[in-house]
């Protein structure tokens, strides 16, 4: 007799498995769905559950099971026994197949092109080869050869709609509330509290060109002052500023105040929210501001900054790995002993464009090099120190440390980061949010207990 149930199978004990295994870059959730021939320990196959009208076999959930249980065991964490993983197994099954084809039905789709780049670069950040890759995951999901295309789609599928769910909900929150969970953050952390003073504004301004004689300044003020009189009978201020501005009216960021000139900065003390102030003179000309918002925000980030050159030597078929490391070798021991300069040895050695500029790569923020670029250069301590010649994906480099700098964070860049950290924040429960909508609107029926 079979039994017909909505997915209560989905157990809360199993949820963070779930959301853990799916914010893993996908590798977790792809699908041992047609495996073939029996395997060691994976027993008879029937049907032991369908899931919208596709079939989930015992030898599907045995698979799985293995899999659980391999990756439990390299966590070093305890093992269920054999029926109950048997049951997160199952559970496990059912879910990736409901999720997949709720994936399927969102008309996202992936080309040729995408899947072969997303290949490529899951081989690279398990340092392996496409071919090696694509015999591993084979070999690991138990499936043909002719299915691994269709299966590395599903995964990439499935985290690209993850993934939009994800950043859907972050997308609903303000900039402002971005960066407030970022300063809580650090308060929690016992840092000092560093909000100052900010405003938001648009601004008409009349110009006043160098050289101007006094008639010309007088004449320019007037405009500015019509513009006023304007705004005081109630015209809008994108209106006024469309008549008489000379620059496009737009709203500027938040600003801190500290950094407004005087000034304006008395002008706009006590203007109310909406408001705009007389006509101020600047050194551009006659400056009206309205005041659009004003908040506190954090100006304690900052980030640092890394100024290096560095000497590339290329592999190819003249010239191993090597024979260029060996070459680097010797080049950092003549610039040690003061036989020859870095920069003049780039100049003549160094095979990236920065040669020229004696392989002078300017000041660089974090994260605007390959990581394994990234990594030597971080463990420079002090201007002048040198790596030792190291491999990356673009060939072999010397790298020298010029100096190092802290500036302050962009408010886009403190948002960026803001929003990073909300992100991990508010994955788990948009995971959460996206698996009840799937188990919802799955319908699975069980037909025998997995063995």
């Amino acid at each position: 007799m079979t039994a017909v149930r909505k997915p209560s199978f989905f157990h809360r004990m199993h949820a963070p498995a779930l959301a853990c295994a799916l914010l893993l870059g996908g590798q977790a959730l792809l699908p041992a769905v047609q495996a073939q021939g029996a395997r060691a320990g994976v027993q008879s196959d029937y049907i032991v559950a369908v899931v919208n009208k596709e079939p989930v076999t015992n030898r599907e959930v045995q698979v799985r099971a293995n899999e659980l249980s391999r990756s439990l065991t390299a966590a070093k964490q305890p093992v269920p026994a054999r029926q109950a993983l048997l049951q997160r197994a199952l559970d496990d099954v059912i879910f990736q197949k409901a999720a997949i084809q709720s994936a399927r039905g969102t008309g996202i789709t992936i080309s040729d092109e995408e899947l072969d780049v997303r290949e490529r670069t899951l081989a690279r950040q398990a340092n392996l080869s496409p071919e090696k890759f694509r015999a591993r995951f084979i070999q690991e999901r138990r499936i043909a050869a002719s299915q691994y295309r269709a299966a590395l789609r599903d995964a990439y599928l499935l985290e690209r709609v993850r993934d939009a769910r994800v950043n859907q909900e972050v997308a609903k929150v303000s900039d402002l509330e971005a960066l407030r969970t970022l300063r809580e953050q650090r308060i929690k952390q016992g840092l000092p509290d560093s909000l100052v003073p900010a405003v938001r504004m648009a601004q008409i301004l009349i110009a006043v060109p160098p050289g101007a004689s006094a008639e010309q300044v007088q004449g320019l003020q007037q405009k500015a002052n019509n513009a006023v009189k304007a705004l005081r009978s109630g015209q809008e201020f994108l209106q006024v500023a469309r008549e008489y501005s000379d620059i496009p009216p737009q709203a500027s960021p938040l600003v801190p105040q500290e950094q407004l000139t005087a000034d304006l900065a008395a002008a706009i003390r006590n203007v109310p929210l909406g408001q705009s102030t007389d006509a101020v003179r600047t050194e551009d000309g006659f400056q009206i501001i309205q005041v659009i918002e004003r908040q506190n925000i954090d100006m304690a980030f900052g980030v640092t900054e890394t100024h290096a050159r560095h000497i590339l030597l290329i592999p190819n078929d003249k010239l191993t790995a090597k024979q260029a490391t060996a070459q680097l070798n010797q080049v950092r021991r003549d610039i040690a002993s003061g036989k020859t300069d870095f920069a003049d040895a780039a100049r003549r050695l160094s095979m990236d464009g920065s040669a020229q500029q004696g392989g002078d790569l300017g000041w660089a923020q974090p994260g605007m090099f390959v990581p394994e670029f990234e990594e030597r250069l971080g463990q420079l301590q002090a201007a002048g120190n040198m790596t030792q010649p190291f491999i990356s994906r673009f060939g072999v480099h010397l790298v020298q440390l010029l100096e190092r700098r802290s500036v302050p964070m962009t408010q886009a860049q403190q948002v960026a980061m803001a929003r990073a950290a909300l992100r991990e924040q508010r994955a788990g429960e948009a995971l959460r949010n996206w698996e009840e909508e799937i188990r919802g609107r799955a319908y699975i029926e069980m037909r025998r207990t997995p063995s």
